[in-house]
């Protein structure tokens, strides 16, 4: 009996040594192949652009995907930039930094000569897109600005830049190009109304003359196809170049019954009063840039202000 008792007991010893003996052993490099898998997987892009309008364009195409942040708040905070050592190392860290360019940012030729390139992607909004050029020399803390920068006011060219920010997203992370494609293409169907309603305002305003000081809204005017006379009247502080420009007014107006001024600040509607009274000049307010609103918000506030006064034709002023 005592002899069958260590002969049972040895069968079940020998089976739990096989046992353990069996059991492959999982090396290091498998631990690390698929930790690095599972890195690659998620890795997550970190995005700088100049402005929050660019960041809102970003966010359409990414959703949650990866980190975005802006730099300015404000058209002053990107007018005043002085850009430091810090600034330079921080973007330079980045995996894209996306700018409007076309002049928007006056610092930026200089800034972006000094980033690191190892691995920032440097992307420039207005890649591709045939801009405006100043008529009159227009100025930025000294610095001559020779191409009018509000070129997204032409929604073609808006649809260009969020291309862009599209192409250069597919190349930093080309496993997930399809992600993109199909929420760069939902960006456009959600376009495609507006752009039917500014087809349909722009018809019904071809007997107006829109006033407009100074070249920004030139992309707007154009765009809609609307006629539009510029004034020099902003900034200008000389009686005889203000008269000079009322005379100009008073040659190119044919049709002094149905006038409009085009206005995107105050200060512009103070430095016309004079012509605005004495043409009894209707005010419709028109955005060219506000950091705060998304494109979407932007035009449709635009072609609400035009809707409106499509609605009030024949209303004596």
């Amino acid at each position: 009996m005592k002899a069958k008792f260590i002969y049972i007991f040895s069968l079940i010893f020998i089976v739990i040594i096989l046992s353990a003996c069996s059991v492959k052993p999982i090396s290091v490099e498998q631990n690390n192949a698929a930790a690095n898998e599972k890195k690659e997987k998620e890795t997550v892009l970190n995005i700088e652009t100049t402005d929050k309008h660019l960041y809102y364009m970003v966010k359409d195409l990414v959703k949650e995907k990866h980190l975005v942040d802006f730099m300015f708040t404000s058209r002053d905070g990107i007018y005043n930039f002085q850009f430091t050592d810090d600034s330079i190392g921080n973007i330079s860290k980045k995996d894209l930094f996306i700018y409007s360019g076309a002049g928007f940012e006056t610092w930026i030729a200089d800034f972006q000569d000094k980033l690191s390139k190892s691995k920032v992607g440097i992307i420039n909004g207005s890649r591709g897109i045939k801009l405006i050029n100043y008529e009159k020399e227009t100025k930025i803390n000294d610095i001559v600005i020779k191409e009018n920068p509000y070129y997204w006011l032409n929604v073609d060219n808006y649809k260009a830049c969020l291309s862009n920010i599209k192409n250069a997203l597919q190349d930093k992370d080309s496993k997930n190009r399809d992600f993109y494609e199909e929420n760069f293409s939902d960006a456009l169907k959600n376009i495609e109304p507006y752009e039917k309603k500014a087809k349909d305002v722009s018809g019904k305003l071809g007997d107006y003359t829109f006033v407009v000081d100074g070249e920004d809204m030139d992309y707007f005017t154009k765009y809609l196809g609307i006629k539009a006379v510029k004034v020099y009247n902003y900034g200008v502080s000389s009686k005889e170049d203000t008269q000079s420009q009322a005379d100009k007014l008073d040659k190119e107006l044919k049709d002094k019954s149905k006038i409009i001024f085009l206005c995107d600040n105050e200060e512009k509607i103070k430095a016309n009063e004079n012509i605005i009274n004495k043409y009894n000049m209707q005010l419709v307010n028109i955005i060219v840039y506000r950091d705060d609103l998304k494109y979407l918000d932007i035009l449709d506030a635009n072609l609400k202000s035009l809707s409106q006064l499509v609605e009030k034709r024949g209303i004596s002023r």
